[in-house]
């Protein structure tokens, strides 16, 4: 059986924490990129309560966490975007890119996802998912069940 990795981007609410537990719980390889050491003390040990080891990347820039996801496993499977949905319809993420923006700048999902292409082409089957957390708190397949309208999938193959 092939490792399954996937990195889960977001902004640091219950969401991305049930979406690991899910993802963990079914065997996949979960690292979690957040900008708050807090909340990955706390989500840290829901897992590990559940026998359940994530890998956690903390604080980074877009760059230095492509380069340890390659070096770690030379791919990634599944891109997870957690982000908000602006009164203009616009989807936004909170990362820091090479270019070392403030964490609090948000950018719109297709330019944060543009650079994870080059390691998700590293992958046979690569895919993006978007989530917004106006759905936070549902469990993962209560998301997926619910609230495929605000849900996308992309094959970037």
């Amino acid at each position: 059986m092939s490792l399954i990795v996937a990195l889960i981007l977001g902004i640091g609410h219950e969401i991305e924490d049930e979406i690991a537990y899910q993802l963990g719980k079914k065997g996949i390889c979960v690292a979690y990129y957040s900008k708050n050491k807090n909340n990955l003390d706390r989500i840290t040990k829901i897992l590990s309560d559940e026998d359940i080891q994530p890998n956690f990347i903390l604080l980074d820039t877009a760059d230095n966490v492509i380069q340890r996801l390659d070096e770690e496993f030379g791919k990634l499977d599944v891109l997870i975007n957690v982000g908000i949905l602006l009164d203009n319809g616009q989807f936004r993420i909170n990362l820091l890119t090479s270019t070392k923006f403030e964490a609090n700048d948000f950018f719109d999902t297709l330019h944060a996802s543009e650079k994870f292409i080059p390691i998700l082409q590293k992958s046979p089957s690569s895919s993006v998912i978007n989530v917004y957390t106006q759905t936070k708190g549902a469990s993962l397949s209560a998301l997926v069940q619910n609230c495929t309208a605000k849900m996308a999938e992309h094959q970037f193959m």
